[in-house]
């Protein structure tokens, strides 16, 4: 069998090499395996893919669907079964990750045959057999797919009947020319999350720690090739306080070149595990605000930052520019909340902020019961499921959230190149006064200007934009 895997990470894509692990070692009809890492601008705007079906012939195509390539995709596979009508598509990865929307895909799209909800190593090597042997589907785990005119949908195991094997190890010489060129790599020492926040999904109901040995053993591997940014993609990382500062004191004795990024749980933060990050030479990725308005917290089903303030200044203290992540329009905010939110992180002392409109993923909570938490008659969701309006976060409000979004970024933005020292009272008063006093343009401008030069080293450059912008500032009396 020729099977080919389609995703869109333009870099590394994680579940690539997890699926052709499984089907080496673990199928047990022969798999040739061939990858192609798409844009999703790029289909149809080039022949990629095209060519690769006209040349190797394949007899499965796997897509890893995201939000931003999921409908790139759907409309692939009409194309795709001109070309020939006896390839069998896959669909899997999270977009496609629940029941409700797997069916919708398969009642309206007849082009796509099989779609994997949850983890696909074991799914994708018993489906390969079964197609090869011509054995029935309905005991391949997780598979959606259209049996005798019905929509059938297969359990989802939250288990592996066999061990993984190794990924990243001196023998996959593939793997090894592939991620040399590369300027990150992602990598995980857990599966899944166990917070259950409504608007996140992860495909495994079980939060799962991977085994201490290969962990140990692949990571001491990266390390040795020298990349230069190794991504760990744990919700929690390590998963627990002990096994987090383990990890960490021993990348701490292997470790001397990349530059390594985690997500901290903030529960586990104290003065020995912030030490130890430093050591390890690892670097926070961000911190998971998202809001703190109580009436979002507890509609996402999620805790308040009451009792981690100490924790997070730990982190901002020995590391002052990581930034704060926060979210616009989720269930029960609105744009007062949002403003309060954005009040609390410029007093716990944050610097730097990310901020995304909500993303509604189908097979989450929030997804598959969303009349519950909108009035859709009221509400605005864009193709790819991005909150735009909603009755709490009106239309007639969103100039105002805009320019709270601009003075928010502006005042971090001055308070990281040191041009302003304040007190987190001042902070507060100039981000208020910034946002209510100038117009929409002049916001705007700032924002542009700060924003050609963000990555730039030319200090020179960097002060007399400081210095325009604080000068439009004093002449607003800001």
């Amino acid at each position: 069998m020729k099977f080919l895997f389609v995703h869109s990470w333009q870099g590394f894509c994680l579940a690539e090499w997890y699926l052709r692990e499984a089907i080496s070692n673990h199928c047990k009809v022969v798999t040739h395996f061939q990858s192609i890492d798409i844009p999703s601008n790029g289909i149809p705007a080039n022949d990629t893919l095209e060519r690769i079906i006209f040349s190797w012939k394949p007899e499965i195509i796997g897509f890893s669907c995201h939000f931003w390539s999921v409908n790139t995709y759907i409309e692939a596979c009409s194309w795709i079964k001109n070309i020939n009508p006896e390839i069998i598509i896959v669909f899997g990865g999270p977009q496609v990750n629940s029941v409700n929307s797997a069916h919708k895909i398969l009642e309206s799209k007849k082009n796509i045959d099989y779609i994997i909800r949850g983890p696909g190593e074991e799914a994708i090597c018993e489906l390969i057999e079964n197609i090869k042997l011509n054995k029935t589907m309905l005991t391949v785990p997780g598979l959606s797919f259209i049996n005798s005119g019905k929509i059938v949908h297969n359990e989802v195991l939250s288990f592996c009947k066999w061990k993984k094997n190794l990924i990243f190890h001196q023998g996959n010489s593939q793997l090894v020319e592939h991620i040399l060129p590369l300027n990150e790599i992602s990598y995980e020492t857990t599966r899944g999350c166990y917070s259950k926040c409504i608007y996140c999904y992860y495909p495994i109901d079980k939060f799962e720690i991977l085994n201490d040995d290969r962990i140990f053993s692949e990571l001491s591997f990266i390390c040795n090739l020298k990349i230069r940014n190794l991504r760990i993609c744990d919700t929690h990382f390590g998963g627990t306080k002990e096994r987090a500062k383990k990890i960490l004191r021993y990348l701490t004795k292997i470790n001397h070149h990349i530059s390594i990024k985690i997500y901290p749980d903030l529960h586990h933060i104290d003065d020995e595990y912030i030490q130890l990050i430093k050591a390890a030479g690892a670097q926070i990725t961000s911190i998971g605000i998202q809001t703190t308005n109580p009436a979002a917290l507890k509609k996402i089903n999620r805790e308040g930052l009451h009792h981690l303030e100490q924790q997070i200044r730990l982190i901002l203290n020995e590391f002052p520019e990581v930034p704060a992540d926060l979210m616009v329009g989720l269930p029960g905010d609105n744009a007062n909340g949002l403003e309060k939110s954005f009040r609390d992180i410029l007093s716990l002392g944050f610097s730097s902020v990310n901020i995304f409109r909500l993303m509604i993923f189908p097979g989450t909570k929030l997804s598959e019961n969303i009349s519950d938490y909108y009035d859709m008659a009221k509400t605005s969701v864009s193709p790819q499921g991005r909150l735009i309006y909603s009755p709490d976060f009106k239309l007639k409000d969103q100039r105002k959230i805009s320019n709270y979004i601009y003075a928010l970024e502006i005042i971090c933005w001055l308070i990281r190149i040191r041009t302003v020292n304040l007190s987190a009272d001042e902070r507060i008063g100039r981000f208020v006064r910034m946002a209510e006093k100038l117009d929409s343009e002049q916001l705007i401008d700032i924002h542009k200007k700060i924003s050609l030069i963000n990555h730039s080293n030319d200090n020179i450059q960097i002060n007399k934009i400081a210095e325009k912008i604080e000068m439009t500032l004093k002449e607003n009396d800001i």
